[in-house]
């Protein structure tokens, strides 16, 4: 059986010495200790659907027939429309 080959270990870098009479330096190792671990950071993962979607959030209104209004229930397809 093969084995899967072993993950890369990921370089930790030590924090900088603090310098207490110069806190500019301090600042700058600082900020060069938190690049250097974005950097590390493996990328953020974006789980995106395969095609975008049409949302509906209102639902249209189903024509009955019979004695039910067609100009009504136009009017209330349009208002679903222009809602969604």
């Amino acid at each position: 059986m093969a084995q899967p080959p072993p993950q890369q270990q990921q370089q930790q870098v030590p924090p900088p010495a603090l310098n207490l009479n110069n806190p500019m330096h301090n600042l700058a190792n600082q900020i060069a200790a938190l690049i250097q671990q974005m950097q590390a950071a493996p990328p953020p993962q974006v789980n995106l659907a395969g095609n975008p979607r049409e949302l509906s959030a209102i639902p249209y209104p189903e024509f009955q027939g019979g004695d039910q209004d067609p100009i009504t229930w136009l009017e209330d397809v349009e208002k679903a429309f222009e809602a969604n």
